[in-house]
């Protein structure tokens, strides 16, 4: 299976256009491909792919992704988990809701969050009977 342009190295873009252009004259994007995929087998590309690869090039001299806009993505770490744990722990009477509210996170995420504490090597090193009491974690 091909892989899309998001999924190859800034580097491997590169080559593809090398490829594309090296000696004396052009290739097809079927022989580009035969050759990139031949260097790549792990990795190889569909004739869909150079040709938006070369678009992109000749419509901006970049071959590298364009910055997304958005809200990204927020991380779950180990310490955002912890925390949630603790503060339901100190006031189990307050509801998720609530809980997501004061930690400004996602409620979906106070259930998550309990989860990779439920996994945590961390919170092992806490009081983990009371923490299996109170959450049957």
């Amino acid at each position: 299976m091909a892989l899309n342009m998001a999924h190859l190295s800034e580097r491997q873009r590169i080559e593809i256009l090398m490829i594309y252009v090296y000696g004396n004259r052009k290739r097809t994007q079927s022989e580009v491909c035969t050759v990139f995929n031949g260097i790549y087998p792990y990795t190889p590309v569909s004739q869909g792919t150079v040709c938006q690869l070369m678009n992109k090039f000749r419509e901006t001299g970049n071959v590298k992704d364009v910055k997304r806009t958005g809200k990204p993505k927020s991380e779950t770490s180990e310490e955002k988990a912890l925390n949630v744990l603790l503060t339901m722990e100190e006031t189990p009477q307050v509801s998720t809701r609530e809980v997501a509210d004061n930690l400004e996170i996602n409620h979906s995420g106070i259930w998550c969050n309990l989860c990779i504490c439920s996994k945590s090597k961390t919170v092992k090193a806490v009081d983990s009977k009371a923490v299996g009491a109170s959450f049957n974690l």
